[in-house]
């Protein structure tokens, strides 16, 4: 029993002691640190009292009057409609372009006509989404 004692006590003391040897300003929370008029005070204080306080994240309200979520806007059917129009005219006019590319010719609106498709079908699978 007493040789497990002196054991810890050797282990611990010299943890102890290191730790009161720190270069006080190579932390902001160290034990002793000097003021301006040259006393020491205990850094800890200092650190805690400098230390701001934390305020919820969300407002404090009366239980059960929580936030409510967003609505969902209705989306513009009129401005559906006519993209909708205008992605069925780029259809008919790319399968015509198709047939041409298949014949080796290469029509220069091709590929801005796919974009176009592209852009139209993601906006209105947005808004009815």
């Amino acid at each position: 029993m007493r040789a497990s004692f002196t054991l810890l006590i050797s282990l611990f003391v010299p943890l102890i002691f290191s730790a009161a040897t720190i270069n006080p300003s190579a932390s902001s929370a160290s034990p002793l640190t000097e003021t301006s008029n040259g006393t020491s005070t205990a850094g800890y204080l200092v650190a805690l009292q400098s230390t701001p306080v934390r305020q919820p994240d969300t407002p404090v309200s009366i239980p059960g009057n929580w936030p409510q979520p967003e609505t969902k806007r209705t989306p513009d059917i009129t401005q559906l409609k006519t993209e909708a129009q205008e992605l069925a005219a780029l259809s008919q006019v790319l399968a015509d372009q198709i047939d041409k590319f298949g014949k080796g010719q290469l029509p220069k609106d091709l590929v801005e006509n796919l974009r176009k498709i592209e852009k139209l079908s993601k906006r209105i699978r947005i808004e009815i989404s």
